[in-house]
């Protein structure tokens, strides 16, 4: 079996605090990827296996990948996203499982002043890198429905963070959020026409309806999917995923949006506009995803578990197995240090 860990290069350093401060959770993941039911005939086997995003509010460290071929380490530049990339031949049906570990210090983000104006030096963002969060995906389309409802919601608003709020009380006051995908055929595929027509949806959903909506008034957004880690229980197993937008601002960068999470909880709607809790991971950015080397089947929907290809076909979500375990410090390794 190949080991492999990837860790910041340098001597050893000291590790992090012995608590980590309120807003901010120090977390170890073991990811078990079982991959049976292998077709014997198959001749071409490839992994993508993703990684969370790299962010000020998010730092990774110790990543380690078990299994049985060479791995790559890849990442998409206009996305951030990052992922071990693996290749292999035939297994005469025999299955395989994979192994990852990695440590992640996730922080709150927000919430910020949006309506003081950016002081001098502020974040300045390439407008042609912009364009990608402006234009439609498969389930996001812009059509002349959408824009009127985004005209409707935004009247009589001239900055781009009013319109980006009267966009979130639109969603959360006239959808109703879904807790699950099940409670409604067709839910869960971030689906904006049809969140729109039945005027509910799951996060997946609710998040579509607010990056519509921003881009069909010339906002940039975008969608965040990751993990929700329970905040009761110091260790266990994650069993959620959850989608929240990032819309931009000149002079303020990205700036996190999480409608389904103020639906759920009323009292914190106001605050789920600007700002997000340190109880999730992200994982991957966007929508129509392409990854790196790409996949020869049609772009992933969304994405964060493990999407394989079998002689260039897509196969089965395999049974994935995500422990977590809250730490009170995270040692920082030199690159190479053998994996655990």
């Amino acid at each position: 079996m190949l080991a492999l860990c990837v860790a910041p290069a340098g001597a050893q350093q000291q590790q992090q605090s012995a608590s980590a401060p309120a807003g901010k959770r120090l977390l170890n993941f073991n990811v078990r990827y079982l991959i049976d039911n292998i077709p014997k005939n198959l001749q071409l086997l490839d992994f993508w296996f993703p990684m969370p995003q790299e962010a000020d509010a998010q730092k990774v460290s110790n990543k380690t990948i078990r299994g049985p071929y060479d791995v790559e380490t890849t990442i998409d530049p206009e996305t951030g996203n990052q992922y071990f990339y693996m290749r292999g031949g035939p297994r005469g049906g025999l299955g395989m499982q994979v192994h990852v570990t990695f440590d992640v210090e996730r922080s709150q983000q927000g919430p910020r002043d949006l309506q003081t104006p950016p002081a001098a030096g502020a974040i300045k963002t390439d407008s042609q890198s912009l364009q990608r969060w402006l234009r439609p995906d498969t389930l996001v389309v812009l059509d002349g429905s959408v824009k009127s409802i985004a005209s409707r919601a935004t009247s009589g608003k001239r900055k781009p963070v009013d319109k980006a709020r009267a966009i979130y009380d639109y969603v959360t006051t006239n959808l109703t959020l879904l807790e699950g995908a099940g409670a409604l055929p067709g839910a869960g595929l971030g689906n904006i026409k049809f969140a729109l027509e039945h005027k509910k949806g799951d996060a997946a959903d609710i998040t579509a309806v607010f990056i519509g909506l921003c881009r069909s008034d010339g906002i940039p957004a975008r969608n965040v999917i990751g993990w929700l880690v329970p905040t009761l229980i110091k260790q266990g197993l994650i069993e959620r995923s959850h989608h929240w937008a990032e819309f931009h601002l000149d002079g303020y960068g990205w700036i996190p949006a999480d409608p389904a999470a103020g639906m759920r909880t009323p009292a914190k709607k106001d605050w789920y506009f600007g700002a997000i809790d340190e109880n999730r991971i992200a994982v991957s950015i966007g929508r129509d995803i392409t990854l790196v080397p790409a996949q020869k089947e049609r772009p992933l929907n969304f994405w964060a578990t493990l999407y394989w290809e079998g002689d260039q076909k897509t196969m089965a979500i395999p049974q994935t197995l995500i422990n977590f375990q809250e730490v009170s410090e995270i040692p920082v390794h030199t690159l190479g240090t053998p994996a655990p």
